[in-house]
């Protein structure tokens, strides 16, 4: 293979295998934090060694991408990307849910809780209707309350809730009272260790 070659296609398989994991991790298709590096970097791996292979797979058909021609490895990149692309969007997710599927029901043969893809905070925000909340600190004080707007979605402990101040005073309640409209309502209650924090849902 010609050094050209060889570079463009390192870069290509680095590059992508990084957009392959970004575009599955939008989907909600896997999941990161920043305490599981480990998973990160086998991720990546996995995913440049797959565009690794297309490159070289999709330029076996071209002789003049392993001899450096120019508009022959831009076009074998072209390639390369779309296919890497589609597998991302349609065939990567398929995967990695049969595998979750197939690891579930080792660890529950096992008597091993499930793993799931979605975050704490996915789990507890995901919801079609109106929801209540309220942020508690571990004194039982209110931080802050509202109706959510906005959640990003990632772990909680990296990023904030938008909330939209509640109409109606009488909404504005101690813990106490709280945990006693909880037990009417739907409700969840959401344990932050490193914030400090009880976010209860109302909803």
């Amino acid at each position: 293979m010609n050094l050209t070659s060889l570079i463009s296609s390192l870069i290509v398989s680095g590059s992508l295998g990084y957009l392959n994991f970004v575009i599955l991790l939008k989907q909600g298709t896997i999941n990161y934090y920043k305490n599981n590096n480990d998973e990160k970097k086998i991720l990546l791996v996995f995913f440049g060694g797959m565009n690794y292979f297309l490159y070289l797979l999709i330029g076996s058909f071209n002789s003049n991408v392993r001899q450096g021609d120019y508009l022959a490895i831009s076009l074998n990149i072209l390639y390369v990307a779309l296919v890497s692309l589609l597998i991302s969007f349609a065939i990567a997710p398929w995967i990695v849910r049969l595998a979750n599927y197939i690891i579930n029901k080792i660890r529950d043969r096992k008597g091993i809780g499930e793993i799931d893809t979605l975050s704490a905070n996915d789990y507890f925000f995901q919801s079609s209707e109106v929801q209540r909340i309220y942020v508690f600190n571990l004194k039982n004080e209110l931080v802050t309350c509202g109706y959510l707007e906005y959640s990003p979605s990632t772990d909680f402990s990296e990023n904030s809730l938008v909330l939209v101040p509640f109409e109606n005073e009488d909404y504005e309640k101690n813990y106490a009272e709280v945990k006693r409209d909880a037990r009417k309502y739907k409700s969840r209650e959401l344990f932050n260790a490193d914030l400090g924090l009880k976010i209860i849902d109302l909803y």
